[in-house]
């Protein structure tokens, strides 16, 4: 899970000519720990498409299904060009962008 993590933060590092950071988009963090991918994706989808950053606490998840989830984060996040953010080994904030 490591490896898909360090790849998610590579295409979503932080880069100062995009005119808006993540901090600024952090006022209602979400809570969000997954047991399964397929609650999971829903469940981010839903809460991405409307603007909410989440936290998300992988520890409940097998090693697989937390690098797909990982993956499919990635991809989300990339299409609105927002930012994940590492806390620990497995917790990251989600961050969508405005685009």
């Amino acid at each position: 899970m490591a490896n898909a993590i360090a790849d998610a933060l590579k295409l979503s590092e932080y880069r100062a000519g995009r005119g808006v950071g993540p901090a600024v988009k952090m006022g209602s963090l979400k809570r969000f720990s997954p047991a399964s991918f397929h609650n999971a994706s829903m469940e981010i989808t839903q809460r991405l498409r409307s603007g909410q950053p989440i936290s998300l606490d992988l520890h409940s998840m097998n090693d697989t299904e937390g690098r797909r989830l990982v993956d499919f984060c990635s991809g989300q996040i990339a299409g609105t060009s927002g930012w994940i953010i590492q806390l620990s080994d497995e917790v990251l904030v989600l961050v969508p962008g405005n685009e």
